[in-house]
């Protein structure tokens, strides 16, 4: 099931998984726990790969909106190089775009604790505004491509004088280990480690994104460090998810058929089994060969095999079936990094689409506090409409010419409209049907015809005050 919270109470770490290109659906409902009053309780965030570049930026106390501008202003793609080539990336813009942004997040930081204190500090909050007075100067004069100087100490210290500022963070990298038999390992990144305490955090989150071939291991100490979704996607606090973890996940519908025909065949190795197993396998696994190859590749030494995919995968499914309390599925259209070449306001919709997602989980089970809103509808009918107009935009076919797309910039500002708070409803739906009539002649006339029934029919149901969210609809929004 997608999108599924089912115990309330207060959420204390949450989980960033790697999701390459798909990245940016985290940012989404990171804004919906801001906006429900969950993200300030949230003490650490754990990110992997992808999820570790947004999940720094949320520790070190950027608000979603923050990252928001900030990735919307980022190509993928010149994030890997700046000449980029399709193996073998440096990552440099990576290292520049994650220590500038936090750089300039800790001087904001600095200046607003000086003005709220006034002289009023504690020993500790004097102790912690040292410290972030040195690490400003200390990275005052460095060379762009250097990353900030900056540790897991530092954070975690700044934390404790801090806590409404900062959050701890933990991410993780795949490294492969000479003293056994170059066995591919999991290192995790965080203040409680002894051996990563002093490590920066801009270079552990660069490690951990290091997908293989894509972009060249990076190398800390003296060991060379690999993408640490290689071995766990997902990285959960003390090692083990709890009730009061939220893990954002990204799942694959085509792993999902490929890991359902496994079983089967695990369970009963029959002829039609093995046969089912590998049809499937030659229709869905093709992406999982390929990057086993490039893992292979990556680690000529290294012994990993098709196997060690699905156990991680399988892994994730016995944490579903588990703990559904603390996952939370992000979804994303069919999404890759070249789709950001073509169409930059993708981003934007990966990130409203989770914004609308997220809160409409909240809602169902009872998390957080609905928040109170001017003009005609309430939040909860503002969510539903979202979705509705988002699954339109799915519907409606991606990038089918110009045309389409100044409908698809026209429909996401009206999203984005949807969530501001402030917004008059009534005149945000009126600017929705008029760019829908001015876009008219780009939808064939059926998917004009049952837009505008259904849009019609749903103000309707707003203007006699039966605007809720069902969570029983006959067609699931989270399911793509």
């Amino acid at each position: 099931m997608a999108g599924v919270i089912t115990n309330s109470g207060t959420i204390t770490d949450v989980s960033l998984s790697g999701g390459g290109p798909k990245g940016p659906g985290h940012i989404g409902i990171l804004r919906a726990l801001a906006d429900f009053g969950l993200l300030a309780g949230i003490r650490r965030v754990n990110g992997t790969s992808v999820g570790s570049l947004i999940g720094v930026l949320c520790a070190v106390g950027m608000s979603p909106q923050a990252i928001t501008d900030l990735i919307e202003k980022e190509d993928f793609k010149k994030l890997l190089d700046d000449d980029p080539k399709i193996f073998n990336n440096s990552g440099r813009p990576i290292v520049r775009m994650l220590s500038k942004a936090i750089y300039d997040q800790l001087f904001n930081t600095e200046k607003k604790i000086k003005e709220r204190a006034a002289g009023r500090l504690t020993e500790k909050e004097t102790e912690g505004l040292h410290l972030l007075e040195q690490i400003l100067e200390q990275n005052r004069h460095r060379v762009s491509d250097a990353p900030l100087k900056f540790t897991f100490q530092d954070l975690n210290q700044l934390q404790e004088a801090f806590p409404d500022n900062f959050k701890l963070f933990s991410t993780n990298a795949v490294f492969a280990d000479s003293d056994s038999n170059d066995d591919l390992k999991t290192q995790v990144f965080n203040e409680a480690n002894k051996d990563t305490l002093n490590v920066n955090l801009v270079e552990a989150c660069r490690a951990s994104a290091s997908l293989p071939l894509v972009l060249k291991p990076y190398v800390i100490g003296k060991t060379a460090y690999q993408d640490g979704g290689v071995l766990q996607n997902t990285l959960y606090s003390d090692g083990t998810p709890s009730a009061q973890q939220l893990m954002l996940v990204f799942k694959d519908p085509n792993s999902e058929a490929l890991l359902d025909a496994w079983e089967r065949y695990r369970k009963d190795k029959s002829d039609i089994n093995q046969q089912a197993y590998e049809q499937t396998h030659l229709e869905y696994g093709w992406k999982k060969s390929i990057r086993n190859k490039a893992i292979a590749r990556a680690f000529p030494n290294t012994q990993f095999t098709e196997s060690a995919v699905e156990i991680r995968e399988r892994d994730l499914r016995e944490l579903l079936r588990k703990h559904p309390e603390s996952v939370l599925i992000v979804n994303t259209p069919k999404i890759t990094s070249s789709d950001f070449k073509k169409a930059k306001n993708k981003q934007e919709f990966v990130i409203l689409y989770n914004y609308f997602i997220g809160a409409k989980a909240l809602i169902d089970t009872n998390r957080g506090t609905i928040p109170v809103v001017t003009g005609t509808m309430a939040f909860q009918a503002r969510i539903k409409l979202g979705l509705f107009l988002l699954e339109h935009f799915r519907e409606a076919g991606g990038d089918k010419g110009n045309d389409f797309n100044s409908k698809q910039k026209a429909l996401l500002k009206i999203c984005e409209r949807l969530t501001d708070l402030t917004a008059n409803v009534d005149t945000v739906l009126s600017e929705y049907k008029r760019e829908c009539a001015k876009h008219r002649h780009a939808l064939h006339l059926s998917e004009w015809t049952t837009s505008t029934t259904l849009l019609n029919s749903m103000l309707r149901d707003f203007q006699n005050g039966n605007a809720v969210v069902s969570t029983n609809s006959a067609r699931d929004p989270n399911i793509p």
